[in-house]
């Protein structure tokens, strides 16, 4: 550990003793309650990174000395205990991860040398890659490749080192819990939180999620109501509430096309 500010302290909570990083260590270097709260949780990470030896002294001044009016001339290092991809935002992500290595490649380098220096897991469950929008063909267009996709993903998690998939169930997120019994930080918990497995929470919701669950018989068309509708609105056609009161009709008479009951 390098703990240059001295900021490592304990407290006693739940009849355990918690290693934290105290941001009153660094009375010295800044004024700590000045910081909006999002940048002292910000520096509680950079903090504490610099005390398990992670990140350095300096990157924890450039945070600490925070300045609205100065241009952003620093790069500090944001350290989560694991990185969490979904598929629509995590499958460009790793598209970029692909690319990086063929051009280390290309400039006779180990591709292996281009990996996440965080653990990464890729969900895959439910969202589908839009290229094309704003057609009746659109949705033919956005899933003409599915197994290319699905192949592409596949490859992308050959290394261990660089990506994890989970794409083992259905339904919204339950993928989650494929990644919580992996990660031993969930597990067996952290040094900061007195071992703790501070994430136990996020297996139990994932096991209340039913994986069975799906979009409804008529959500794309609720989405084409909503649109059409707020766009009559915004033309000035009728008012906001006129427009919320119509896709409500619609959406109970299509529900009810279905054969399902609506309940006022």
């Amino acid at each position: 550990m390098a703990d240059t500010f001295g900021a490592l302290g304990q407290i006693d909570a739940g009849g355990r003793s918690l290693s934290i990083a105290r941001l009153d260590a660094l009375a010295g270097e800044t004024e700590v309650a000045r910081l909006p709260y999002t940048l002292r949780v910000l520096l509680e990470n950079v903090l504490r990174s610099e005390v398990l030896g992670y990140g350095s002294a300096d990157e924890v001044r450039a945070v600490a000395g925070w300045d609205a009016q100065a241009e952003p001339k620093d790069e500090i290092s944001f350290r989560p205990a694991r990185v969490l991809l979904q598929d629509f935002t995590g499958v460009p992500a790793i598209v970029d991860l692909a690319a990086m290595r063929e051009a280390m490649v290309d400039l006779g380098g180990e591709a292996a040398t281009i990996n996440p220096q965080i653990p990464a897991e890729l969900v895959i469950d439910h969202s589908v890659q839009v290229d094309e929008f704003g057609s009746r063909m659109a949705m033919f267009k956005n899933t003409e490749h599915p197994y290319e996709a699905a192949q592409f993903a596949i490859w992308a998690t050959t290394d261990p080192e660089a990506l994890a998939l989970n794409s083992t169930r259905g339904g919204l997120y339950p993928p989650i819990n494929d990644v919580v019994s992996k990660v031993p930080e969930m597990q067996e918990g952290l040094p900061f939180f007195g071992g703790q497995a501070v994430f136990a929470d996020i297996e139990t919701w994932a096991n209340d999620v039913s994986n069975t669950w799906v979009w409804g018989p008529t959500m794309v068309q609720v989405n084409a109501d909503i649109d059409a509708e707020f766009a009559t609105a915004l033309a000035g056609g009728q008012t906001l509430a006129e427009a919320l009161d119509t896709i409500q009709a619609k959406t109970v008479d299509a529900i009810e096309a279905q054969g399902l009951t609506v309940k006022e």
